[in-house]
């Protein structure tokens, strides 16, 4: 995922409503969360990849 905003990469369990629910996803972690129409095609994060669910988290920067 060499996207931009992308900032890690994760499996884990779907998140709504700030709640983990039980569905196992990918997690793409982005520095800011921003509405698709602000975002150019090649840079939205699909929703699924290679029939994985993908589930896309504001986490901000990360640092080591």
């Amino acid at each position: 995922m060499s996207l931009p905003q992308v900032v890690g990469l994760g499996i884990g369990f779907r998140q709504r409503a700030r709640r983990a629910t039980d569905e196992i996803c990918l997690i793409v972690m982005v520095n800011r969360k921003l509405p698709l129409s602000d975002l150019a095609a090649e840079d939205i994060v699909p929703r699924a990849l290679e029939g994985a669910p993908v589930d896309v988290i504001e986490t901000g920067p990360i640092r080591a």
